[in-house]
């Protein structure tokens, strides 16, 4: 519950015992909010703000006493992971690689309408947002380059794929950047 944040009468049913903390610090429900769940509750609304106590609106709304006093509830503290290196590979590095022979996977993140107007030829399409739900159509073995417009998109998914073993790459630039260094692509559209 934040401060302004209004309450009603089906909100209080699922408040936990640190909102009920909350709710009772704060004191601050506007009196037009004060006298509408005084009507939910059936209570006159012309009950003063003394008589009708914030802490009584919390009792009379759950059905069951609220102990005093309560306390905020110990919150685990939050362990900080180390974040996940990144690497990334600029197109030339990556057209020089292919060049070589070696041969990553291409997975384009990019939305489809973005894949339809020009890609890299015989990359994986798999839009950001499907990503976590087709882990399990990549390879955990496979080198792979994750490729979007910018550089952007990708180098979040490498990150993601990173923190779930995979061996990813970011493609720096993106496709634009590749595009312009003389990259292959190909289009749906002539």
């Amino acid at each position: 519950m934040v401060r302004g944040e209004r309450l009603y009468a089906s909100d209080a049913y699922r408040a936990d015992e640190y909102e009920l903390y909350v709710l009772r610090r704060a004191g601050d429900l506007a009196p037009l909010e004060r006298e509408r769940l005084a009507l939910i509750l059936g209570e006159d609304p012309g009950l003063g703000e003394e008589e009708m106590g914030l802490l009584d609106i919390v009792k009379s709304i759950l059905g069951k006493p609220v102990s005093e006093p309560i306390e905020p509830p110990v919150r685990t503290p939050v362990v900080e992971l180390e974040p996940v290196q990144v690497m990334e590979v600029d197109s030339t590095e990556l057209m020089a690689e292919r060049r070589a022979g070696k041969s990553p996977l291409l997975l384009d993140c990019r939305e489809p309408f973005e894949w339809r107007q020009v890609r890299i030829p015989g990359s994986l399409h798999i839009p950001m947002n499907s990503i976590p739900y087709r882990l399990a159509e990549l390879d955990k073995a496979a080198d792979i380059v994750v490729v979007c417009a910018h550089g952007n998109r990708s180098y979040d998914v490498a990150g993601f794929l990173g923190e779930r073993g995979f061996a990813a790459r970011s493609l720096q630039g993106g496709i634009t950047e590749w595009h312009i260094q003389g990259g292959e692509v190909e289009s749906d559209y002539p």
